[in-house]
């Protein structure tokens, strides 16, 4: 029998994972590849007394294996039939199956 604990546990992660997004992987030595991502754009910049508080840069995830970006290579992320490309800043494999990018302002 299921733990209660459980119960539910499904429609949150595909709650919080509902960024699906299509993308272009595009490396600064090679060819652009196709990549579905799951993308995250909730961020901002909040000046508090002269200082900037904010929440962290777009990221996109995406499984591991599939490209193998570096620092300073272009992800263009489609949503709503818009596309944007963002410069990679920082690329962390979870050791499982996911790769998280952090995403620069729009290159």
């Amino acid at each position: 029998m299921p733990s209660p604990f459980f119960k539910g546990l499904g429609e949150t992660v595909l709650g919080i994972f509902k960024d699906e997004a299509q993308a272009v992987f595009k490396p600064q030595n090679g060819y652009p590849q196709p990549l579905d991502v799951i993308f995250n754009a909730r961020h901002q910049a909040v000046d508090v007394q002269g200082q900037e508080i904010g929440a962290p840069n777009p990221t996109a995830w995406f499984r591991t294996g599939l490209i193998t970006p570096v620092y300073g290579d272009t992800l263009e992320v489609i949503v709503d039939g818009a596309s944007i490309d963002y410069r990679i800043i920082n690329v962390s494999p979870d050791g499982l199956e996911l790769t998280q990018l952090d995403l620069d302002e729009p290159a």
